[in-house]
């Protein structure tokens, strides 16, 4: 348990102390000067008013707002832009709608988050539960798409998806259609797809594997994961024929074959989700004594035989130190898909069920290129079904996981 809760406290520390990084970047001042910096990457939830910069990587931390900045940015990552625009905030949760149809406009100055550039451009606003999006084109200046949810008289809920009516007035054209229209929904993922959509080109060229396979490599990661643990099996022995009960520990070095597949949540690859199923054997016995009052003591020998099929799976965080080197922890689960547990008691087994069970799983690693070496713990988990009256089992293991990544 104290080495589970110290690895568990160095995972979050770690993130903590990772979880901003200054990006290569920019912004521009309002007399239009464009001066590249390192900017403060906080993987903005909600659109700023601020940004801290530093003019290199090793300078003094310095600040810039929307009264000084046109514009700032993150190469490949992330644009800003300050307009003053009219916007609607009226609220999106169902027990405080109102009861207009019509949206509520006050005149504000904000940084938009440029989403779609081209032809037609689209930006985002986000503000805690609030996200309006905005659109502008060469002969319509910038305005806010309009999506408003309200309440009729007789108490129901109605939409004003008036934002369809203005694409198919203002950004349509021969790759768009009403269809595309008719159940776009009022969220980022749509309207991203229709914008790219209308500034697409005409003439496509064809998509190269080579290219393919590179857009596969910044979503997912496909690795060979074999492990190697020092594992401990525990054994409850009950009290029997007056005799006291015990509890019987042995460790010994164990192997697990398996894959790992890593989905990333992000273009950074900062954030994701794995999945390693693995095959795991154990087998281990010990002697132990069972004393009784005015008898002597007896001694046993206990052996237990464990075999499982597991997945485990979680969320992973990681950041680079560089360009070829990544530092990640693990929090999950890992959970005995189908397990095969013997017990045997001075050779006569026992008649124990298998039971499939999920322990905690905490990971602290390194990857370098394709190589990944990953320190990990998995909590005590019971293999065995068991009562107050008869054996028990659990099982827990730390040790080290490789990788190899296919892609």
């Amino acid at each position: 348990m104290k080495l589970h809760f110290t690895i568990f406290l160095f995972a979050i520390s770690t993130i903590v102390s990772a979880q901003f990084k200054f990006e290569k970047g920019y912004f521009i001042s309002n007399a239009g000067t464009r001066t590249n910096c390192y900017i403060k990457d906080v993987n903005w939830n909600s659109n700023p008013k601020t940004f801290e910069y530093k003019a290199q990587e090793e300078s003094e931390l310095k600040e810039q707002g929307i009264s000084a900045v046109s514009e700032f940015g993150i190469d490949n990552i992330v644009t800003f832009k300050r307009f003053k625009v009219m916007i609607d905030r009226s609220t999106d949760e169902i027990r405080k709608l109102g009861k207009s149809n019509k949206p509520d406009f006050h005149e504000e100055e904000l940084f938009l988050k440029l989403l779609v550039p081209g032809k037609v451009n689209l930006y985002m606003y986000r503000d805690g539960g609030i996200t309006r999006f905005f659109y502008e084109t060469e002969k319509v200046p910038l305005e806010q798409l309009i999506y408003l949810r309200y309440i009729v008289a007789s108490g129901d809920m109605a939409t004003n998806n008036y934002f369809r009516q203005q694409l198919l007035q203002n950004v349509s054209n021969s790759y768009t259609s009403q269809k595309d229209l008719k159940n776009m929904k009022y969220r980022e993922s749509d309207l991203t797809k229709y914008f790219l959509k209308y500034n697409d080109k005409k003439e496509q060229k064809p998509v190269k594997k080579e290219a393919v396979k590179a857009n596969i490599k910044e979503i997912i990661a496909l690795r060979i994961a074999p492990g190697f643990f020092q594992s401990t099996a525990s054994i409850g022995i009950p009290a029997e024929n007056f005799y006291s009960g015990s509890q019987v520990s042995f460790g010994k070095a164990t192997l697990s074959i398996g894959a790992e597949i890593e989905f990333y949540l992000n273009k950074k690859k900062s954030f994701g989700l794995f999945l390693n199923p693995a095959y795991h054997t154990f087998k281990g016995d010990e002697t132990y004594t069972q004393s009784r009052t005015f008898f002597p003591e007896q001694m046993h020998q206990i052996g237990l035989s464990y075999k499982s099929f597991e997945i485990a799976s979680g969320i992973r965080y990681g950041f680079f130190t560089n360009k070829n080197s990544k530092v990640f922890t693990n929090l999950g689960i890992s959970y005995d898909l189908s397990a095969d547990v013997t017990i045997h008691r001075d050779g006569k087994f026992l008649p124990l069920k298998s039971q499939t069970s999920a322990g905690i799983l905490i990971g602290v690693g390194y990857s370098y290129k394709k190589y990944s070496l990953e320190f990990r713990y998995i909590s005590k988990k019971s293999i065995v079904e068991s009562s107050n009256t008869s054996f028990s089992a659990k099982y827990q293991r730390a040790g080290i996981v490789l990788g190899y990544n296919f892609l």
